[in-house]
């Protein structure tokens, strides 16, 4: 079985276009199964970044503390350990 994560950033829209990719894939016969979900990351974003009090659109943010690079960090993590379980 082979493994590929994919990390989408449509705020609101996230989930409806995971859905959709992955429908498309299977149409495609690219892939027998997919597994898709959201994951919301925003939340805690000027906490991550270090701006408490400043606007989002105001801060300048790093790799290494974007919400999006922690989200795609967890979204690996669990598609590896969803993967694993279904190859039992």
């Amino acid at each position: 079985m082979q493994q590929q994560t994919t990390t989408i950033n449509k705020f609101c829209s996230t989930g409806m276009k995971s859905i959709e990719l992955s429908g498309q894939e299977i149409e495609d016969i690219k892939y027998e199964l997919t597994i898709y979900g959201k994951m919301e990351c925003m939340t805690n974003a000027p906490f991550k970044l270090n701006i408490s009090g400043q606007l989002i659109r105001e801060a300048q943010s790093t790799s290494k503390s974007s919400p999006e690079t922690i989200c795609n960090h967890i979204t690996t993590k669990l598609a590896k350990e969803t993967l694993d379980q279904i190859q039992m």
